[in-house]
């Protein structure tokens, strides 16, 4: 057994299980939006940890007008720290808030700090998307219909 596996299995004995569901689920999650990179994340504390995986998901989720220049295989702790940074500072520049979380929180592997930041992610461009969206249509269906109920003054 290799050294990732036997820390895998020593997390999943040291997270509670509503934890450990949170963790299958929003790696599924994360890997979803990395499928167009052909990126691939084993565990969220270990796959953020170069920061690669957190600033392409990012560029993926925000849309970012220009690509943004990262160590794209960093091989020191201060190489993958950076990268860190620089994911996190394009999800500030997008509006999101972060509480609580640095770049040594994500490289060390905090898990309910990560857990936190992909639900954060989760929140603002899959959640509040599909709201926005719905509002969207809401605003055009009302325009529709007041648009037809001008007409059908104009007709009287």
């Amino acid at each position: 057994m290799s050294a990732s596996e036997e820390d895998h299995i020593q997390l999943e004995e040291k997270l509670p299980e509503w934890a450990e569901i949170q963790r299958k689920t929003f790696t599924r999650w994360c890997n979803q939006q990395l499928k167009p990179r052909d990126l691939h994340i084993q565990s969220l504390d270990t796959g953020l940890k170069d920061g690669v995986n957190l600033v392409n998901l990012v560029e993926i989720l925000a849309k970012p007008t220009s690509r943004v220049r990262y160590n794209k295989k960093p091989k020191i702790k201060m190489q993958m720290v950076e990268n860190i940074g620089i994911g996190l500072k394009m999800l500030t520049d997008d509006g999101i808030k972060l509480v609580n979380i640095g770049n040594n929180d994500i490289h060390g592997g905090n898990m309910k700090l990560i857990l936190g930041l992909v639900w954060t992610l989760i929140l603002h461009y899959q959640i509040s998307l599909d709201f926005k969206d719905q509002d969207d249509e809401d605003r055009k269906e009302t325009e529709n219909q007041k648009d037809k109920g001008l007409l059908a003054k104009k007709q009287l």
